[in-house]
């Protein structure tokens, strides 16, 4: 998950992403037929009253007949008012409590259901289903799959309720038995519900990497059926063939929901899933662009599934990457909105812990980085080794050395993590220059150390740090040992490498013993052999010789004036040619001139205008290089000073004369008379003050 270095990022590419859950269908639970009262379970339930007043038994029989009328109706809060009415009247009315706790269910209000059903726990002791139903509602799964283990009877109810838990509690292979088990004993109108629920499971057993049985018989009668089809491809890596089939789910399920007559805001809600899965697809095929847009798509839709939004959200981050943190810390708040968690899958709520934690670490959010670490090792054991990878990468930022001792002091049994954890301490060592000792350690990884790409980064480790020798004995060593064990399909790769190295570090000779190994691997490669020819002219020209036999001849082509070409000189460049393919005149090949005259016409050399000289230049003086550059950002320039007396100008301060010139106060003080013009003056006097005047308001201005 991370990459380390002197300042640790985010290797975001390898952030985990996810697809949205098959469509599982909840189970409705409607309001059942057989607990109608009939004229005969009234006068039954009557009579089984304690002994009352003689109107008692027509009052309840009266009640009941309500009852009925009103659960035909679907009139729900009116029968709980009959229902405390008859309870009452009588304790024991089992009936009666059920059509409470009924109607109590279809409302949404399993809490009250479930405080009902405690406070008469004696008389509710055989409302399993109900009691089950109710904490399954509440996502109490453990807890309603214990109330189910205490039925008497396992009916079908109780069978389908328990497929149902088991997939909310990962256990995939016990909720596709019992789910085929339901679907063979049973059949009504919700046989396609069913199998797409059945559908649903099988494509979890894919996407935990848990065997799938074979669903053949499932059909694609049904958007959901192929919407699940399509899960079950993600899973196993078929990402073009979902998408296809994700576009099919999403045309029937608009079409379906047309005939049934939805608006489209019911249709953009049903469809919300299949787009935030089908940009899924489009995000694990390399476009990520296209992915992003299809996410923000369905996002201004605002679907009301808390599961879509989640994981749309978390995918928008990882496409953020380390890029536009502002969007992905809003993103991020969608994620652990409440109520989206009891949605999600169990690797889901795995993968949204660690990709907020890597959120943490990339956002420098040391706090709540620590907390978010302890609750994914509290939840989530299996990553351990992760959230030490990352508190390890959040101390290198600080203190190197606290991390590599954390690091040092983490142990897994699992191979894979184990390889992790070494990884991570050669990208600590890089990070702090310790080029020679992340070579020594990578070493130090038994077979995989053998593999090209661990052998090439050893190899740039050890040139990075100046040993050329050692780069080049590892070369060797690594090309004796893979044909020492006769891999020469991998050989061929370090081979070629081991040649260029030697050729770059001028060692023809252990480059042209590379070369050799590799032409018995691979006869025929004309690089190979070219590249040969290349190492053995630098120390045996007679071996160069030799092998340059096997190259194949020059494909030159056909139909060139060699004597044209040799008499041109290209130094001048090309003439042009006629349209119709014949040579221009002038051309050396053109009968009207010969090409000796356009050679001595090239080779005379044009005169070279005097350039022009400033007056004032001296040739014994050398030109100021600044001279290109305005004066202004000349290194001689000096910037003309201030005046003292000069007034200030801007508005910093605020100068108290501008400010008198709009107080009414200080002007009708200090605004003097103007003198009224000199009537005894003659005309050219009065002319010569108004042009005085003039020249005053011109300098103002």
């Amino acid at each position: 998950m991370c990459c380390w270095g002197n300042t640790p990022t985010l290797v975001w590419d390898k952030t985990p992403i996810m697809g949205v859950l098959p469509l599982m269908g909840v189970i409705q639970y409607g309001y059942l037929r057989t607990f109608l009262a009939e004229t005969v379970d009234q006068l039954k339930f009557c009579k089984m009253a304690s002994k009352k007043k003689e109107g008692s038994n027509a009052a309840l029989t009266g009640l009941y007949a309500e009852l009925n009328t009103l659960g035909q109706a679907d009139e729900y809060e009116k029968i709980i008012k009959i229902s405390n009415k008859i309870l009452s009247m009588d304790k024991t009315a089992l009936k009666a409590l059920q059509y409470k706790i009924i109607s109590l269910i279809n409302l949404g209000r399993f809490d009250e259901a479930l405080k009902q059903m405690s406070n008469s726990a004696k008389l509710a002791s055989s409302l399993h289903f109900e009691k089950a139903y109710c904490l399954y509602r509440l996502n109490q799964n453990q807890e309603a799959l214990e109330a189910i283990s205490q039925a008497p009877e396992q009916t079908l109810q109780l069978k389908e309720l328990k497929a149902q838990l088991f997939y909310k509690l990962d256990r995939f292979q016990e909720s596709h038995q019992t789910y085929r088990e339901v679907i063979k004993n049973t059949d009504d109108d919700f046989n396609d519900e069913r199998m797409a629920n059945l559908a649903a499971v099988l494509a979890q057993l894919g996407m935990t990497n848990q065997p799938v049985p074979d669903a053949s018989d499932l059909g694609d009668s049904t958007y959901e059926l192929v919407y699940n089809a399509a899960c079950r491809l993600l899973a196993a890596g078929r990402y073009q063939a979902a998408e296809r089939q994700l576009a099919r789910a999403a045309d029937l399920c608009r079409h379906t929901l047309r005939e049934d007559g939805a608006d489209d805001d019911e249709v953009d809600q049903e469809t919300a899933v299949i787009d935030v899965q089908r940009a899924y697809c489009l995000q694990r095929l390399g476009r990520p662009a296209d992915a992003a847009l299809l996410y923000h798509e369905t996002l201004k839709k605002r679907p009301s599934d808390g599961a879509v939004l989640a994981v749309a959200a978390n995918n928008i981050v990882c496409i953020n990457g380390d890029q536009n943190v502002f969007d992905s810390k809003k993103r991020m708040r969608a994620v652990t909105a409440e109520g989206a968690e009891a949605k999600l899958a169990g690797h889901q709520r795995r993968v949204m812990a660690v990709n907020q934690c890597l959120f943490s670490l990339l956002t420098h959010q040391g706090e709540a980085l620590q907390k978010q670490l302890s609750q994914l090792t509290e939840r989530y054991p299996q990553e351990a080794v992760t959230a030490a990878l990352i508190r390890a990468s959040a101390a290198a930022r600080k203190s190197p050395d606290e991390a590599a001792r954390l690091l040092s002091e983490l142990r897994t049994d699992s191979p894979q993590q184990q390889l992790l954890v070494q990884l991570a301490q050669v990208q600590l060592l890089v990070g702090r220059g310790q080029l020679l000792e992340a070579s020594r350690q990578l070493g130090a990884l038994g077979d995989l150390s053998r593999r090209p790409g661990v052998v090439s980064t050893r190899v740039a480790l050890c040139v990075r740090a100046g040993s050329q020798e050692a780069a080049a004995q590892l070369l060797q060593e690594a090309v004796r040992q893979q044909a020492q064990a006769g891999a020469r399909g991998d050989a061929s790769q370090l081979w070629r490498q081991s040649a260029d190295f030697s050729l770059r570090c001028g060692d023809p000779r252990a480059a042209a013993a590379s070369l050799e190994e590799l032409r018995r691997a691979q006869p025929g490669d004309v690089r190979t052999v070219a590249q040969l020819v290349t190492a053995y002219s630098q120390f045996d020209p007679a071996a160069a010789r030799r092998v340059s036999a096997e190259l194949p001849p020059p494909q030159l082509g056909t139909g060139l004036d060699v004597d044209a070409l040799e008499s041109t000189s290209w130094s001048a460049g090309g003439r042009p040619r006629r349209k119709d393919g014949l040579p221009s005149p002038g051309s050396p090949s053109s009968p009207d001139t010969p090409g000796d005259a356009l050679i001595q016409s090239q080779n005379k050399k044009r005169k070279k205008k005097k350039p022009k000289l400033p007056k004032n230049y001296n040739p014994k003086v050398k030109p100021d290089p600044e001279r290109w550059l305005p004066r202004r950002e000349r290194s001689t320039f000096k910037q003309r000073k201030r005046r003292r007396n000069e007034p200030m100008k801007g508005t910093q301060g605020g100068p108290s004369a501008q400010s008198d010139l709009y107080d009414i106060t200080k002007t009708a003080v200090q605004q003097k008379a103007a003198p009224l013009p000199d009537q005894t003056a003659g005309p050219r006097q009065m002319a010569r003050n108004a042009q005085k005047k003039k020249k005053q308001n011109k300098k103002k201005w």
